[in-house]
């Protein structure tokens, strides 16, 4: 088994002679991998890059200055999460070598999702940064929403349009993220920049670096290092979207590894993509006879999303969505 390399372009154009093979391609790596790599995508590196310049004069802040922008008591969905916070579900006692800031889509004052998602956060500290983030969000919400999410609905079935509609207004987060450097880990055992973990979304977008980081489960059991040459958009399942195909499309179970020099810190700026409050996670009719499809358990994707963050230590509980 191996992530498959493709071309948005290719799927986007029918008329093209690499458009039916790069379905193909997409659909055998999304099954058996839950991952792809996307290449001739539009997200400029250079503004990734920025993004990466500006977030590392937040994060070397003072942390009395970064914890005032940190709010638990929303589920820390905007703003900053501290060091020691996240951890890998089961995993209380082993938290990941990273801090990070989350950005949401940008809500007019009335909207009715604004009291569900809150207000992105700025920072009077770094006051470029609020914006960067902003067109950061904007361009991966572009290919998340034009590009990648009109193919997958053609896999699942549906009209290209069908899954652009369900998450409509959704709370799609772009995470920020400083992985500490190891020597950070002295004293705690099993320390790790991001232990083994799913994605709670639909879909998760990374603007792949060069190198080998990402660390896949595969369904067999056997490990895989992602080698990217830099530059590709990686898109992993997540577990609202193998909820909905009953596990036909695996969410992976995958992990950041250390880096050599213990010294060395890094950064990274996954794009996770979330359907609106009120879709409903269950199988849909094409999936229902898959043989895992009667594990799923109904509910709204709220619901779903905020069982998780209690697990991973992220909201402080209890669940404002109770099943």
């Amino acid at each position: 088994m191996s992530v498959q390399r493709v071309s948005l372009l290719a799927l986007l154009d029918p008329r093209l002679s690499e458009s039916r093979p790069a379905s193909i391609r997409l659909q055998d790596s999304l099954l058996e991998t839950g991952t792809v790599l996307y290449t001739d995508h539009p997200v400029d590196r250079e503004l990734v890059g920025h993004v990466f310049t500006l977030g590392q004069q937040f994060f070397s802040l003072p942390i009395e200055v970064k914890q005032r922008y940190e709010f638990p008591e929303q589920g820390r969905q905007r703003g900053y999460t501290s060091f020691g916070v996240e951890h890998a579900k089961d995993n209380p006692d082993r938290p990941d070598l990273k801090e990070f800031w989350h950005q949401g889509p940008q809500l007019p004052d009335g909207h009715r999702y604004y009291k569900d998602y809150g207000h992105n956060v700025l920072v009077k500290e770094v006051p470029e940064f609020f914006k960067a983030l902003n067109l950061l969000h904007t361009a991966y919400s572009g290919v998340a929403h034009g590009h990648v999410l009109p193919t997958i609905s053609v896999l699942l079935n549906k009209d290209r349009e069908w899954l652009s509609r369900e998450t409509k207004d959704g709370d799609d987060v772009l995470r920020l993220i400083r992985y500490l450097a190891q020597i950070h880990c002295q004293g705690m055992d099993g320390c790790e920049p991001a232990a083994e973990h799913q994605d709670i979304d639909l879909g998760t977008l990374i603007h792949a670096r060069r190198g080998g980081g990402l660390v896949l489960t595969l369904k067999d059991g056997s490990k895989l290092t992602l080698e990217t040459e830099g530059g590709e958009l990686i898109f992993q399942t997540g577990d609202m979207l193998q909820a909905i195909t009953g596990y036909a499309f695996p969410s992976i179970t995958h992990m950041v590894k250390r880096q050599k020099d213990p010294t060395k810190e890094t950064m990274s700026a996954p794009f996770f993509i979330h359907p609106n409050p009120e879709f409903t996670i269950e199988v849909l009719d094409g999936f229902k006879d898959q043989p895992r499809a009667g594990e799923v358990k109904r509910a709204s994707s709220r619901r779903f999303l905020f069982k998780r963050l209690i697990e991973i230590g992220i909201h402080p509980g209890p669940n404002p969505y109770p099943f």
